[in-house]
């Protein structure tokens, strides 16, 4: 009888550790699928920041684009003027290198060539 209640005692405390094994097994695996889940929804945040970004910087880099073709218009527009300016300034000064000329030759009198 002893034998009998000794080995039925071992089946149970053999059943019992089994059953714990498999409660544990059963937690794990119930972990494992909530740090799966967790992982997934993390990943799919990522990738919705990282295409916000990506969209973000795109809009950025076009309105940079832009201001850099008004810039460059705006340098184009202001080199004209200023070749326009020199020109007209030069222009003048020819003006009035050709006025004092005139004026100067009507001031001197032509005096007739020495008779030799």
């Amino acid at each position: 009888d002893e034998k009998k209640a000794m080995a039925d005692k071992h089946r149970e405390l053999l059943q019992a550790v089994e059953k714990k094994k498999e409660e544990i097994q059963r937690a794990s695996d119930e972990q494992i699928k909530a740090k799966e889940s967790e992982l997934a929804t993390l990943q799919q945040r990522l990738s919705d920041v990282e295409k916000s970004e990506s969209e973000e910087l795109s809009k950025i880099k076009a309105r940079l684009s832009e201001a850099e073709a008004l810039e460059n218009e705006e340098i184009r527009k202001l080199k004209e003027q200023i070749s326009n300016f020199a020109s007209g300034e030069e222009k003048d000064t020819i003006e009035r290198g050709n006025q004092s000329l005139q004026s100067t030759s009507r001031a001197m009198p032509v005096s007739p060539e020495p008779n030799s």
